[in-house]
């Protein structure tokens, strides 16, 4: 879950993925992760130094940074742990974008705490407490009465600037807890995902979803 960069510059962390690659292959990583426009912008540009832990970048910059050097080691299946939290929302629209259009054999288990960087998942595996309580896509979950379709309803109406919805969601999300006897009706839900594609949403140690997709050479 931490993006942890390493003392050096930002060719040299991005080159813990291939040690091997190009001046070009860092810059198609950076521009895929997001990342390439704050770099170019940056005295130096590859040649920038990294400060241990990264703590001369910001946290989204951080994120992006680790995203490309996963991306430059080019692996048949990436986990994203809650790698695009520091992102706002149009940058985390833009990178899962590129990830489709250059990734599509790929397979991605992606962690993260808003539904809509989740929501376009091939299937969804809603646990609770260790068991399944459902089983589908965002587009039939959210059908379905359950602590899926009340976090998405209260995290979209949110995006949407919705009170009233959001208001009526967040009355679903107790709701729901009370039906199954949680305590802790605030609990925050995380969601992580595969694709090619999965997804899975946690509400702490309430309940969790888990998204499983089909590699284009077989089922994960």
């Amino acid at each position: 879950q931490r993006a942890f960069l390493f003392a050096g510059t930002i060719a040299s962390n991005l080159r813990y993925g291939d040690a091997a690659a190009t001046d070009d292959d860092l810059w198609r990583a950076l521009e895929l992760a997001q990342a390439k426009d704050f770099v170019q912008a940056l005295p130096g540009g590859l040649d920038a130094p990294i400060a241990q832990g990264g703590t001369n970048v910001s946290g989204g910059q951080r994120q992006r940074l680790a995203i490309a050097r996963a991306l430059v080691k080019r692996p048949e299946i990436y986990i994203f742990d809650d790698s695009f939290s520091a992102l706002d929302l149009q940058t985390d629209a833009a990178l899962r974008r590129a990830l489709d259009t250059h990734l599509p054999g790929a397979t991605r288990i992606v962690v993260a705490q808003r539904v809509s960087t989740i929501r376009h998942a091939d299937q969804i595996v809603v646990l609770d407490h260790g068991r399944m309580v459902g089983i589908g896509t965002h587009d039939e979950l959210v059908e379905k009465e359950g602590h899926y379709r009340a976090s998405a309803l209260i995290q979209l109406a949110l995006n949407e600037e919705d009170d009233a919805e959001a208001e009526a969601a967040a009355g679903a999300v107790e709701l729901a807890h009370a039906g199954h006897g949680h305590e802790d009706a605030q609990t925050p839900v995380v969601f992580a995902a595969v694709a090619h594609r999965v997804v899975v949403a946690a509400g702490h140690e309430c309940f969790g979803a888990l998204a499983l997709a089909r590699h284009t050479r077989g089922a994960i």
